[in-house]
């Protein structure tokens, strides 16, 4: 072939491969492979290959990138001089088997330079400085603020010198490749070294069988030092899928020990967002469940300040703002990825596996009526004292003192979300409540949300029956040990009550609260039939609801003054479930048995035998309440205990 006619196959070849997406600055048509850079790929990588044969039945060539390079995935792409629909069938023949074995030769030198790059990595690390006290000097740890994990230093010349150095492993625990970070955060590997699959371990405290997976370094390390997790970094969001099969795949090997090991996808980006494609992905693969940072306000605009406008997007952003503890939570409150209806299974024990599972002591807030955990309800007609009674159960727990017939064992957090008290009378029961109970530090136990107060954000009313307003507090409802919400009827708004589906996710909310750690305890109002107002299954949830109503005798001029009943009353039984009288008198509670509530006839009996006892005759007692005399009769020998005599024993 001549010259003139290999030039034009070369410069045809060159501009379909620029076609698509993969321009290269020369083409050498000599049936080897060359490689070259794909864009956006890291810098100094070749993950690009062509072959291109000039001679042959038919001018034809290869070329791509392998999988996981840039924005194709194998070497896909053909071309040749002639269209395949106008080739012989021997020209068609040569040209397919052609095709095959240079995809082939293609794979197999990648593979090669891979292998190749793999034992380079050993040696680097091998020689790698792993002086502590160096190591954590690095500039990229300290402008990240993160411990150094058992990085090294690279001390080869010609391999990133004096850069920090993670090993790229797979999930054999062979070392395959290398990250090299910079001191100005710059990540690299080496540049033809394995990628897919691979991934930077962190171990967490000694035991842990919780394994987190993230996609960077800094996150990697904040989430480690925060929970005490082992963590897995991919990297690279793409390579996350990836990573979770390779688990998947090695666990089916191992059964028995990865049967104990807990995963879970951190990723970036706020959960009412869109959880990125690639984190749920890993997700089905390892049927496990998602943690996602969430910013309050506060936390937002303090990163942007303190950042130069930047976003926060990530659990390391949320710990240099956030501290330890919120990542620690944040990362706990898991969500299930989108496919986890077709994947969930149940967890089953049979009976002897089941008692033999680690449970913690039943504890308290206030025992016996608030466990710690748990979801509690008290209910009440507006005006009896819901939030009178509240404020002195609320210095109770958090000073560790007593109220009514309950005690608090130890004192404890308190972050009390008040949606109905104007704020200067909020003031004045606090005032009186904690004048008479232990003194209470209000700085270190108590954190109080009042509407009234809201002023600088507009008056904002956050809706705690969404993932909005329930995130709106997520930095003081992780603080807490204990949260009031007082009320349903304010901070909770339905556009209908009595609907179960609207309180479910509501309920679910409730009970990952319950299972962090967190003792719940909601105000709510009575409906005009005496129960709680709106859907019964409010309460079927709770662990605890305590209903306070009227006594028969009272009287407006008694205040606060009401019966205290356990309407349900999970784990408490006996005298301490029994109903009792409570009447705030100067600002002390005095308790009392509930005065029983008379029906119609024991009201007539108790009239007929005062009545008797002040002399009047059968015929005037019947002529007076307007009744037979034979009713008279009857109505004392029914109820004998109303007699003076009666009464007179039962005061003895």
């Amino acid at each position: 072939m001549s010259i003139e006619n290999i030039e034009n196959i070369k410069a045809e070849f060159q501009k379909y491969m620029e076609s698509k997406g993969f321009p290269v600055d020369q083409v050498v048509a000599d049936d080897k492979i060359h490689w070259f850079h794909v864009e956006g790929d890291a810098d100094g990588t070749q993950n690009g290959a062509y072959i291109l044969h000039a001679d042959g039945v038919v001018p034809n060539g290869r070329f791509g990138t392998l999988e996981g390079s840039g924005s194709f995935n194998g070497f896909n792409h053909k071309w040749s001089a002639k269209p395949e629909k106008e080739m012989t069938t021997e020209e068609l023949k040569e040209y397919t088997r052609q095709q095959k074995e240079d995809k082939q030769r293609c794979k197999e030198e990648k593979k090669k330079r891979q292998d190749e790059d793999g034992k380079l990595a050993v040696e680097v690390w091998n020689k790698g400085d792993r002086d502590p006290n160096r190591v954590s000097q690095h500039p990229y740890l300290l402008a990240m603020g993160i411990q150094s994990h058992d990085a090294r230093i690279s001390a080869m010349e010609d391999y990133y010198k004096e850069r920090l150095m993670y090993p790229m492993k797979n999930i054999f625990d062979e070392i395959r490749n290398l990250l090299f970070i910079d001191s100005n955060g710059e990540m690299q590997t080496l540049k033809d070294g394995e990628v897919d699959g691979l991934f930077c371990y962190m171990a967490g405290n000694p035991g842990s069988l919780e394994c987190d997976i993230c996609v960077d370094i800094a996150t990697g390390a904040s989430i480690c030092e925060a929970t005490g997790h082992n963590v897995i970094v991919t990297l690279d969001k793409d390579n996350m899928p990836k990573v979770a099969q390779a688990i998947k795949d090695r666990m089916k090997a191992t059964p028995d020990a990865s049967k104990r090991v807990c995963f879970r996808i951190c990723t970036d980006g706020d959960v009412n967002v869109d959880v990125p494609r690639e984190a749920e992905e890993a997700a089905e693969i390892l049927e496990c469940r998602i943690a996602c940072p969430v910013f309050s306000l506060v936390h937002y605009d303090e990163f942007k300040a303190k950042h130069g406008g930047k976003e926060p997007t990530n659990f390391h952003h949320l710990y240099q703002i956030a501290g330890p503890e919120y990542v620690r939570w944040r990362v706990e409150a898991t969500i299930p990825p989108k496919g986890a209806e077709r994947s969930r299974k149940p967890i089953v024990f049979t009976g002897s596996d089941f008692l033999a599972q680690n449970t913690p002591q039943k504890e308290y807030v206030l025992e016996p009526v608030m466990p710690f955990p748990g979801l509690i309800m008290i209910f009440a007609d507006r005006g009896i004292g819901k939030t009178y009674l509240m404020i002195y159960i609320v210095i109770a727990i958090a000073s560790g003192g007593t109220i009514l017939r309950w005690n608090a064992p130890e004192a404890r957090k308190v972050f009390y979300i008040d949606g109905e008290m104007p704020a200067g009378e909020m003031q004045t029961r606090m005032r009186e409540a904690d004048a008479t109970e232990l003194y209470l530090d209000w700085e270190d136990n108590f954190r109080i949300f009042n509407l009234e107060q809201q002023a600088s954000n507009d008056y904002y009313v956050p809706n705690l029956a969404t993932k909005e307003g329930q995130d709106y507090f997520a930095e003081n409802i992780e603080w807490a040990d204990v949260i009031v919400i007082d009320s349903i009827s304010t901070m909770m708004r339905f556009k209908d009550s009595n609907n179960e589906d609207e309180w479910k996710p509501v309920q679910d909310w409730l009970i990952k609260l319950r299972a962090l750690g967190k003792t719940v305890v909601l105000l709510h109002h009575t409906n005009k039939s005496g129960g709680s107002r709106g859907t019964s299954a409010r309460e079927d949830v709770m662990d605890i609801v305590i209903k306070l109503e009227r006594p028969v005798d009272y009287t407006e001029d008694q205040g606060a003054r009401f019966n205290v009943r356990l309407t349900k009353a999970r784990g408490v039984y006996g005298e301490q479930a029994e109903p009792f009288e409570a009447w705030l008198k100067d600002g002390c509670w005095e308790i009392s048995d509930v005065k029983k509530l008379l029906s119609e006839k024991e009201q007539m009996a108790q009239e007929i035998w005062n009545m008797r006892a002040s002399g009047m005759t059968q015929q005037d007692i019947a002529q007076k309440l307007g009744i037979a005399q034979s009713t008279v009769s009857k109505l004392g020998k029914k109820f004998p205990e109303y007699s003076p005599e009666a009464e007179a024993i039962a005061n003895v």
